[in-house]
């Protein structure tokens, strides 16, 4: 059996974009997933199938791993509300708080909408590190930022740099199962918290396998594709036991060497922010009210992109 607790926290403050996919090969007979279930300890209780598969632990998901408390950045701007186009007012606060200086944690401060409903008529940016937009309550009447334009804008999009860096891939020695947190590259480089990727590579065979070639009917030509199905993850090397490469947080998919196996390479994210977020206000978009299938609004309230613990 494997223990561990229950969440190490379930409430994130910050808004996360977040997509957990836990994918179990098909073998023969087509395996149920491992059982999960509390025990008398109130802990989380695995059990492995056969192959060592078990059902992946998600608690390491969120701000700082979930191990750290939501942090109250100090107000460093305040915006209030006035009647009609707000865009540019709040953009200068937000690019006013990215120009300070950040302290020891990493936090520059927050810019403060007051109470009321601010029109925006193209997308805010935030795209420094340590940049927190905040209202002043996301209920009915109190902080309300409204998209009023008619290009499919995102109304908040807090985004780093993409430039990144990868090292020669490696192979990952033997099967490593669903939900493990380890496995075996023998004669790596690799040193005690590295950022590394990994990669499982999309293959013909595994498609195959889980009969995804024809989604059946009229969408038959939706089947899996080998190229789309390439999955990766980015995770620390926690601890290093000689070519043995312990993670900071287990793999959601088995990697095979019937399917493809797995590789792993030093990764570099310069780009990459982090510990920036919006709190406590409400996202609405204009539309035509008249026409149910209107789409020339805004269609996405936020977007985070290369950024980390926000």
């Amino acid at each position: 059996m494997f223990y561990s607790p229950i969440m190490k926290k379930t409430a994130f403050a910050f808004i996360i974009s977040l997509s957990c996919v836990a994918v179990f090969p098909q073998y023969s007979g087509r395996m149920a997933q491992p059982a999960v279930q509390a025990n008398q300890s109130g802990l989380l209780e695995y059990t492995k199938d056969a192959r060592g598969n078990r059902i992946p632990d998600y608690s390491y998901c969120g701000y700082m791993a979930s191990e750290q408390p939501i942090p109250e950045l100090p107000v460093r701007a305040v915006v209030s509300w006035m009647s009609g186009d707000n865009t540019e007012r709040i953009q200068q606060a937000i690019d006013y708080v990215s120009s300070l200086e950040p302290d020891a944690q990493g936090f520059r401060g927050a810019v403060l909408l007051e109470k009321g409903c601010f029109e925006i008529t193209w997308g805010l940016t935030i795209s420094a590190s340590g940049v927190v937009l905040r209202g002043s309550g996301h209920m009915e009447g109190e902080t309300e930022l409204y998209g009023s334009s008619t290009d499919r804008t995102t109304l908040i999009r807090i985004a780093g740099g993409k430039e990144y860096k990868t090292g020669e891939y490696m192979s990952i020695a033997s099967f490593v199962p669903t939900g493990a947190a380890a496995f075996v590259v023998p004669g790596h480089s690799f040193k005690s918290v590295d950022r590394i990727r990994i990669m499982r590579p999309g293959t013909q065979a595994w498609i195959d396998a889980m009969d995804m070639n024809d989604f059946g009917g009229e969408s038959s030509y939706i089947g899996w594709k080998p190229e789309d199905m390439v999955l990766y993850w980015e995770r620390q090397v926690k601890e290093l036991r000689g070519d043995s490469i312990l993670l900071d947080a287990p793999l959601s998919c088995a990697l095979d060497p019937e399917f493809g196996g797995g590789l792993v390479c030093s990764l570099e994210c310069p780009g990459r922010i982090s510990r920036s977020g919006v709190e406590n206000l409400r996202l609405r978009s204009a539309y035509d009210t008249n026409n149910p299938k209107d789409e020339n609004h805004c269609w996405v309230a936020i977007n985070m992109d290369n950024i980390e613990d926000a």
